[in-house]
């Protein structure tokens, strides 16, 4: 083997390519039903504070009309601003998911609210930019 191939060799070995995705947001589920955090992997990023959630229908994900999910860590009388900016290697945790369409999070003047249905779901972020698209892992609804 040359120099090159060894030096390849004892790259991969030493940074494995699991490592590759170490960077950039994710959504991670909490224990109980509903709960979710986004967590940053590196640089910091401005998010839209609008969830949104998805079900798996025949093995394809649609957006699922579910008003009044934020990324925020309180319910408080105050509108999320459209943006929220989270620090490098940071954490927010948000208010969860009640499982309804329009009270889906903290209490909501609503004509027409009911729960979703059970099913396969996730929830997806956005960058401000729109330039990235970020999807939690999938969950069940009972």
């Amino acid at each position: 083997m040359t120099a090159a191939g060894w030096a390849l060799a004892t790259a991969l070995f030493a940074f494995p390519l699991s490592c590759a995705k170490d960077s950039g947001p994710v959504i991670e589920l909490g224990a109980g039903f509903g709960e979710f955090s986004v967590r940053t992997l590196g640089d910091a990023v401005s998010l839209n504070t609008s969830v949104a959630i998805e079900q798996k229908t025949n093995g394809k994900w649609a957006r699922v009309n579910v008003t009044n999910l934020y990324l925020r860590e309180s319910c408080d009388a105050s509108q999320p601003p459209q943006c929220r900016r989270l620090e490098a290697n940071s954490k927010v945790t948000a208010v969860r998911w009640r499982g309804n369409f329009c009270w889906s999070q903290c209490p909501a003047h609503c004509r027409l609210d009911g729960p979703a249905p059970p099913g396969t779901y996730r929830f997806v972020v956005t960058s401000c930019n729109g330039k990235q698209m970020i999807a939690s892992p999938e969950f069940e609804k009972k």
